[in-house]
């Protein structure tokens, strides 16, 4: 994917929960129309990483931030995404939903935007990455992604997405 255009996207606060503080979401765009990414960057003094968080069937990136407060705490920075008719995301067409392309798309957009900010992801699903994520197709959205994108064999103490 080529350099994304970006326009600002609200994060909102639920009826419990409010938005970590210092996040900055932004609509990108992608092919089948705007995917809402939003990004906590790490106020501590070591920084540990960054992790990557696709939501499960139905949710949106709300859903993680009382994870993503308690990462940012200790060092690692968060990015988390709305996935293709999710949340404020646009709507896929129902075929690019079906084969998961617009899923896997969703995904390697935020990668993208990831290593443009010179930020080395971990990918997370709903949980960690454990197949609960839209499990439609047996593995859920994260893991499915891995598994068409990550060659067998590769020592995930190694990956480097």
């Amino acid at each position: 994917m080529s350099k994304s255009e970006e326009n600002a996207a609200p994060l909102l606060a639920t009826i419990d929960i409010k938005a970590p503080d210092k996040g900055r979401a932004s609509f990108v765009s992608v092919a089948h129309g705007q995917m809402r990414l939003a990004i906590w960057r790490s106020r501590a003094s070591k920084k540990r990483g960054s992790v990557l968080f696709v939501h499960g069937l139905g949710e949106c990136i709300e859903k993680h931030y009382p994870t993503i407060s308690e990462l940012l705490e200790r060092g690692f920075h968060a990015v988390a995404i709305d996935l293709a008719g999710h949340g404020l995301s646009s709507d896929p067409p129902p075929e690019r939903v079906r084969d998961f392309s617009a899923y896997d798309e969703s995904i390697d957009a935020a990668l993208d935007q990831l290593r443009s900010r010179r930020l080395v992801p971990t990918l997370a699903g709903a949980g960690t990455l454990d197949g609960r994520s839209l499990a439609a197709d047996g593995g859920g959205a994260p893991t499915g992604y891995a598994g068409r994108h990550i060659p067998v064999g590769t020592d995930a103490g190694h990956l480097r997405l």
